[in-house]
């Protein structure tokens, strides 16, 4: 079974203030309240189809075998520009798929986020936040970055902010 090391790096709310669009769903002191930023690991997490929305770049995987980690960003995020490099380092040199999903209005936009990032791996568009909505139990609707790593189809973990560094990444494997 692939198992995540969670690491919980120090991040600041603020950063993630200036990369929330508008909320999709009224805030509410309960709704708040429990987001905690970095990895919380999911028990007994549903299982969740990937991501069909309109593609950006690259091929969507059918099939949800392994791991998948499935990043929701936008293009007017700073963090969300800084975290690329370290997915595209994840895509490249692992066996976890990346997916990810912009929650920009217009394609143009993504298009030209991910040309200048120089991300490769496959991404769509979710404009109206309808599949990320499907997480909502997992990660907030107006949080961005967020990832949710998959295994075999099931939710297993969410990282709420950032990855600011490699190790952030990191995956134990068994041998």
């Amino acid at each position: 079974m692939f198992a995540l090391r969670i690491v919980a790096p120090a991040l600041l709310a603020g950063a993630l203030a200036g990369c929330a669009g508008p909320p999709t769903t009224p805030l509410t002191e309960s709704s708040t309240s429990d987001i905690r930023l970095g990895w919380t690991k999911v028990t007994n997490g549903p299982t969740m189809d990937l991501p069909t929305g309109e593609v950006v770049q690259g091929r969507v995987p059918t099939s949800s075998d392994g791991p998948v980690l499935v990043n929701f960003w936008g293009s007017w995020c700073g963090p969300c520009k800084k975290e690329m490099p370290l997915l595209e380092r994840l895509a490249d040199e692992t066996g976890v798929q990346v997916i990810g999903v912009s929650r920009d209005r217009f394609e143009k936009y993504a298009k030209e986020f991910l040309g200048m990032t120089g991300a490769t791996f496959p991404n769509v568009l979710d404009s109206d936040g309808s599949y990320m909505a499907q997480y909502s139990d997992t990660v907030p609707l107006q949080a961005l970055p967020s990832s949710v790593l998959l295994v075999n189809g099931t939710v297993v973990a969410a990282h709420i902010g950032p990855f600011e560094q490699w190790s952030d990444l990191t995956t134990d494997r068994p041998e």
